[in-house]
């Protein structure tokens, strides 16, 4: 978004203040720049008409979900409705913000350079990292007011019961994370690139290979790394008349196909999806079940599952390695508390961190001056 400077712009309590060139950040030269685009944002009739549209699409839809789940779904189901609401709204509003996102900063930079008015911000007292966190401050602040007006359609399935508050506020804070990163890299492109287009097509690119390719690499990488093993096939021989349980098991030595995929569970460690879905569970009993009804809780499974590289069948629960068979109780515990791997969110915020934080960087550079390299027909003033 082009910034145009001027006085009324500035105001009076906006002069630039700033230390000189050596100092490397400020929060006066942040705010200052942050302070301009938003303006520029604000004074457009567009921005308003987008966030007006945002709230009518983002609530009929949340409303329709609810409706079909509550009119065909909740009362049959043996999961609280809530929980499947949730997860259902929190991915729409997710994939509806990785989609408006990367246009709030992806042509922050170059769309200045083309007409002319970064060369003021960088001839000013300002430094590269202040306009540079600036813009992302900016651009962040935006996107969180797309969020923000779509909080209500979020917490609406606390009415229907099964939610916690500790995990709306998870799921928001993590949804603000990764849409902060989406607008360090798109900030990037846009320094990047030197037309708009090009830097606007690069942040959805990033938007795609991190949400829906690193899924399909999973399941590529599944099918390369697939290899039979063998094992020791367990399975119930006899049923008790009265209960129904096993009371006796037949081992025999079988082979397994394995996808491997524990060797592969952190190339979803990143994706905002999975992110949001795992940190959801904080606090949480992470159950060992695909079919799990509530959104949230299957994906955070999945890839627990997946880091722990095994999942345990109902066999396995009740059919030890010598023939002998659990206890009822002994194997109900174990189906309902496997021994899945450990929380991926963790390493999903790591990896999240190096990436927007090389992101910041390759901005700051590119923003710094002088230039050691400059593209074709690119101007400085």
């Amino acid at each position: 978004m082009a910034t145009h400077i001027t006085a009324e712009t500035l105001g009076p309590d906006a002069n630039p203040q700033p230390a000189p060139h050596g100092k490397f950040v400020t929060w006066h030269g942040v705010k200052t720049v942050a302070r301009l685009e938003l303006i520029q944002r604000l004074r457009s009739s567009r921005w308003k008409i987008a966030l007006v549209l945002w709230f009518l699409g983002v609530g009929a839809i949340c409303l329709l979900i609810s409706g079909a789940l509550t009119t065909s779904y909740g009362y049959v189901s043996t999961t609280p409705l809530g929980p499947v609401m949730f997860g259902m709204n929190v991915y729409f509003i997710l994939f509806m913000g990785l989609l408006i996102t990367p246009t709030l900063a992806s042509t922050s930079i170059n769309g200045d350079r083309n007409q002319g008015t970064l060369a003021i911000l960088q001839a000013s007292l300002l430094s590269p990292m202040d306009i540079t966190l600036g813009k992302l401050l900016a651009s962040w602040t935006s996107a969180m007011a797309f969020l923000v007006v779509s909080i209500p359609f979020i917490i609406w399935s606390l009415a229907a019961g099964g939610v916690s508050l500790a995990s709306i506020l998870w799921v928001l804070l993590s949804m603000a994370f990764v849409l902060l990163v989406v607008c360090a890299v798109s900030l990037y492109m846009s320094a990047r690139m030197t037309k708009t287009s090009a830097s606007t097509v690069m942040s959805y690119l990033y938007v795609a290979f991190i949400s829906g390719i690193t899924v399909l690499l999973v399941g590529l990488g599944a099918a390369v790394l697939y290899e039979d093993n063998q094992v020791l096939e367990m399975s119930p021989s006899q049923y008790s008349e009265t209960t129904g349980d096993p009371i006796a098991c037949t081992v025999q030595s079988s082979y397994r196909s394995d996808s491997n995929l524990d060797k592969l569970w952190w190339l979803l460690a990143p994706n905002p999806f999975v992110i949001v879905a795992d940190s959801s569970m904080i606090g949480q009993h992470v159950t060992d079940g695909f079919s799990s009804e509530d959104p949230l809780m299957a994906v955070s499974s999945a890839v627990r599952v997946a880091r722990s590289g095994d999942s345990l069948s109902y066999n396995e629960a009740w059919c030890r390695e010598d023939g002998t068979t659990r206890s009822a109780e002994e194997a109900n515990r174990l189906m309902s508390n496997p021994e899945l791997g450990g929380p991926v969110w963790p390493w999903g915020i790591a990896l999240n961190i190096l990436i927007g934080g090389a992101a910041v960087y390759g901005t700051y550079r590119r923003l710094n001056v002088p230039y050691k390299q400059l593209a074709k027909g690119v101007r400085i003033a």
